[in-house]
């Protein structure tokens, strides 16, 4: 399984709700009008999509040794 993924945040939400990008936009948009509300900041335009498969391995190696 590769661990690079192509596509950006906006085209990847566009694929998967079946939606346009510039609506992927939109709601993205919106989300971060609401996380900045809330003390957070979202910064989707330089978000680095990921395969997290190894990070979840991490995790569960750490569990296993305490």
């Amino acid at each position: 399984m590769g661990r690079d993924i192509e596509y950006n945040i906006y085209e990847g939400l566009a694929k998967k709700y079946g939606m346009s990008v510039a609506q992927a936009k939109a709601s993205t948009a919106n989300m971060v009008q609401m996380a900045r509300e809330a003390g957070l900041e979202y910064n989707m335009d330089t978000l680095i999509l990921t395969n997290t498969f190894d990070a979840h391995r991490l995790t569960m190696f750490a569990k296993k040794h305490g």
